[in-house]
This record gives structure tokens, sequence and C-alpha cells, in this order.
């Protein structure tokens, strides 16, 4: 989690796999998805800081911005964005183009972060 943390992430994009392959579970029973809920959980709540700013998209045949470009990571934000996180259910391929596009597009956006299990299907 240091990596989130200095002037070069003060805003960031977070793209994430939700594909089906997402669903599969470890020896514990809990699936990457699940585990990756988590993570976020931990990353936006404690290594966060109030000048940071953050989206998420998430993506697997489709894809879903939590919101439209990067938002300021207040309390109402990072607990809305960790509903957001936890509504993930596993479905589809990983067409991971479209979204990456998306994130590169918002011209706040400092650092865009991909989190996939997979190869992407598309080009």
């Amino acid at each position: 989690n240091i990596l989130l943390r200095g002037d070069s992430y003060t805003r960031i994009t977070f793209v994430v796999d939700t594909s089906g392959s997402m669903g599969l579970t470890n020896a514990e029973g809990k699936s990457r998805l699940e585990m990756v809920a988590d993570h976020f959980d931990d990353v936006l709540s404690r290594e966060f800081s109030s000048q940071q700013q953050f989206n998420i998209i998430e993506f697997n045949s489709k894809h879903q911005p939590w919101r439209k470009g990067v938002q300021s990571a207040t309390p109402d934000n990072v607990r809305a964005a960790a509903r957001f996180v936890r509504s993930w259910r596993p479905a589809g391929g990983t067409n991971m183009g479209a979204p990456l596009e998306e994130a590169f597009r918002d011209r706040k956006t400092a650092a865009v972060l991909l989190l996939s299990d997979g190869e992407p299907w598309d080009d």
C-alpha cells in the first residue's frame, strides 16, 4: 500500500476486473472478487488521505464507472465507493480495453491501476 502514498498518486483511477473468473475461490472459500473488495476497504479507509482523489471502473464484458471522473476521498465518498465495490458479482468476459480508455480520458487522473486475473479478449 506504500504505492498509494506520496505526491505521484494523488489522483488515481482503479480499473477492476469483475469477470467470471474472479468468482474462483481460494482454499478458505473466499473468491478473488471478495479478496479485492476486502483490500479496497483497507486501501480506501486506511491508506487514502483527504487530499487524494480516486475513481473506480469495474469491468467484465461491459464496464461501469463508480463516478464520472476522480472524486475527493471524503468519508462519504469512501463509504459510497465501498458499497459500489461490495455490490459487484463475477460475470462475463475480460473486456479491459474500453474501461482503460475511459480511465485515461479523465484528464484529472494521474495514475491508472489495473487489477485483473486474466488476459483481455478485446484488442
